[in-house]
């Protein structure tokens, strides 16, 4: 769902503001959910401002930034690899880094 314009929520909050008026009837002026006018008016009370919140959610990346790289190359060196054949490509080069470096970052022996 999109987020109220900053024009709406300074016009609920001047409404407030300015009328006695209940948040409930202020929610039915505005035709928004009464939990909306509650969470606008404490965000404004505790913050000062009346933008909406940045989005929480979302899944977190799967892969680090340096195997985006590689998959990258990957695509570039077969670029008609299956995703299966990707995968198991990231895998054998991890698995091989991995070893090259060793658990610390020192070099091991081969």
């Amino acid at each position: 769902m999109k987020a109220y314009s900053i024009d709406l929520r300074r016009k609920i909050t001047e409404t407030y503001e300015r009328e006695s008026i209940s948040q409930r009837k202020l929610a039915q002026r505005f035709r928004v959910a009464p939990s909306f006018i509650y969470k606008l008016l404490k965000q404004y009370r505790e913050k000062g401002t009346l933008g909406a919140k940045s989005h929480g959610g979302g899944q977190s990346l799967k892969l680090s930034p340096e195997n985006i790289i590689v998959l990258g190359e990957l695509v570039e060196h077969k670029n008609d690899a299956t995703l299966e054949e990707l995968r198991e490509q990231l895998h054998e080069r991890e698995q091989r880094d991995f070893v090259r470096l060793g658990k610390k970052g020192a070099i091991a022996k081969n």
